[in-house]
């Protein structure tokens, strides 16, 4: 890479040795690599994992790598530049020139640096239009980085291909061409990322190049590389040069690791198997049994009679002792606080229809999310648990029942918890064979069909009458998050109470069971005059905490993720559940729901 002349063969300096213009000053680059963390927030982790295989992903990747940019190393080889005509940097060091050309710079990024293309392009007006309204970017003018910014904040509501080209743009901004604040991308260049094709084939080497070289701006961390590979002596102080033994060493070491962790996890599937089984003969079913964060009641139907738990309150820690008593204590409260009526139903009119909502407002008005109409039956998510219903999910299905709904849509529907453990049970076999889950003539096309649960069918067909799915799902086993199913969109919003950047890649594979089944569920149920058979997987984001209120409080996430999946499902913010009420929407939901069950326990 690097080419060496004798000393008399070199042009002359471009500035006398001591007096060059660069001398006194410090390099200011536009760089704005601290806004990747605002960047990746916004576009979510599947669309930032997908940005990395495009040509210019490479920005994403240096992001990661945390490579230290040292502007003493490029000031001390631009202080010794040598005239040259061409478009290349020569410096001098030690008697001995080193040249920077495009042939160099297409060796370090590994950028297609061929000549740019002839034949002219138009993107998909469709598409671009769209995108260009959404930045608030003139037609044929690239979108400034101050644009590009001012979008962050509207970003995560876009589609999943929107959100793309708005993170190549970005990527376009801060590495390739390291704009300053007014500056435009190229108009060229801006374009070409609504096509896949244009995308890839496109010498953004060649582009890149040129602003560096032009502008001393843009991808400025390849000079660097250039000068630890050229200089060997900032090589051996600066870089982290890794011998080829150590190389080997690693991967050899991280075969091991995957292959222990796989080994391990075969062991604890057989253990978690055993257990299971075990569990099915007790009288209590493993499935009912519950996790942190969760509220699992027993509630008695009209095929249960004589149930002796009937007022039972499962434990939601290891501490059952604890879990009964306030069991008790929220009976007791109850029948204080709550006047019943025979049939079980509340006659208080604290809570009455009269009673301006608590937390929300008259009718919720106040408190409507961006874009949405209430429903004339809308009701406040934040008061009194409808009792009726086995579980809240169970309630929240049985409400889409009513005629007018009381959610801001009629075509939404939410998954059955029960039936989602079998589905995340499923997809361990569908990881290895798809063909071996069946998706046609059996729960799966009940459950397209509105026949799940199959006491409480909503007869609601996807596509024909549903268009969003929600649920609650289960990570880890000990933690919950809601989520939202757009699936004409094609993509998977997760709502969760403790948001932690560690753990994102994780929440990633937890959703795997909706985001890679989906498509063949819609596939095998759904009649192609309505929907285009596509394997392609769902999109997955999971909100940031400024779109999700945060549970400081460990505990309590399934209450969290249940009124999630609640407010989405009426339009309504999520204004009014935080930790100082968290406790008493837990109460009302226990309260209500366990004494309605005992009632119907001894009316049977």
């Amino acid at each position: 890479m690097v080419e060496l002349y004798l000393a008399r063969d070199y042009p002359p300096r471009l500035y006398p040795e001591g007096a060059s213009i660069f001398e006194n000053k410090s390099i200011n680059t536009n760089s704005h690599f601290s806004e990747i963390p605002r960047l990746r927030e916004a576009i979510g982790i599947d669309v930032w994992e997908n940005l990395k295989t495009c040509p210019v992903g490479l920005i994403a990747k240096l992001a990661e790598s945390k490579l230290v940019w040292s502007g003493k190393t490029v000031h001390y080889l631009f202080c010794r530049q040598l005239r040259v005509y061409k478009k290349e940097i020569w410096s001098l060091v030690v008697d001995q020139p080193l040249k920077f050309s495009l042939t160099e710079f297409g060796e370090i990024t590994g950028l297609n640096t061929n000549p740019l293309p002839e034949e002219s392009f138009e993107p998909d007006p469709e598409n671009y239009k769209a995108l260009w309204e959404l930045l608030k970017v003139p037609l044929r003018y690239g979108p400034k980085f101050d644009e590009l910014i001012e979008a962050l904040t509207e970003c995560p509501f876009w589609s999943a291909d929107q959100r793309k080209w708005y993170g190549l743009l970005f990527l376009q901004a801060i590495g390739l061409y390291g704009l300053h604040h007014n500056c435009r991308i190229p108009f060229e260049s801006a374009k070409r990322v609504f096509d896949d094709d244009a995308l890839m084939t496109y010498p953004w080497g060649r582009t890149a190049y040129e602003f560096l070289v032009d502008s001393i701006n843009g991808f400025k961390d390849v000079l660097l590389v250039w000068a630890y590979e050229s200089v060997i002596v900032f090589g051996e102080l600066y870089g982290r040069k890794k011998e080829e033994t150590e190389l080997k060493k690693k991967k050899k070491q991280e075969e091991t690791e995957l292959n222990k962790k796989k080994k391990q996890e075969e062991a604890d599937l057989k253990k978690k198997k055993k257990q299971e089984e075990a569990d099915s003969k007790k009288d209590i079913p493993a499935s009912k049994r519950t996790r942190s964060g969760t509220i699992r009641i027993l509630i008695p139907t009209k095929q249960i009679k004589n149930t002796k738990s009937s007022d039972e309150l499962w434990p939601e820690s290891d501490v059952e002792e604890d879990e009964r008593k306030r069991c008790g204590r929220i009976k007791e409260y109850r029948l204080k606080a709550v006047q019943v009526s025979p049939d079980g139903s509340q006659m208080s009119a604290e809570f009455g229809p009269s009673v301006p909502f608590p937390h929300i407002g008259d009718k919720v008005t106040t408190c409507m999310r961006k874009g949405f109409e209430p429903s004339p039956a809308i009701y406040d998510p934040l008061g009194p648990v409808d009792p009726h219903i086995a579980s809240y999910i169970r309630v929240l299905i049985q409400r889409s029942k009513q005629d007018p709904s009381p959610f801001w849509s009629k075509r939404v529907a939410f998954i059955d918890s029960w039936f989602f453990e079998l589905w995340v049970h499923d997809y361990k076999q569908f990881e290895v064979k798809p063909e071996m889950v069946k998706f046609k003539g059996s729960g799966y096309e009940k459950l397209a069909n509105g026949l799940i649960p199959t006491d409480i069918h909503t007869k609601l067909r996807w596509f024909t009458d549903v268009d969003h799915l929600y649920g609650v799902v289960n990570t880890g086993g000990n933690h919950w998050v809601g989520f939202h199913a757009d699936l004409h969109k094609e993509k998977v919003d997760c709502y969760d109470s403790i948001v932690t950047p560690k753990i994102e890649k994780k929440m990633l594979e937890e959703f795997k069971p909706v985001t890679f089944m989906l498509p063949d569920i819609l596939n095998r149920n759904i009649p192609a005059n309505l929907r285009t058979l596509s394997r392609k997987k769902f999109a997955f984001r999971r909100m940031s905490k400024r779109y999700t209120r945060q549970n400081t409080q460990i505990g309590d996430c399934g209450v969290y993720a249940l009124k999630f999946v609640e407010c989405l499902a009426l339009g309504v913010s999520f204004a009014g559940i935080n930790d100082k009420n968290i406790q008493g929407l837990r109460l009302k939901m226990a309260a209500e729901i366990l004494d309605e069950g005992g009632n119907r326990a001894e009316n049977n």
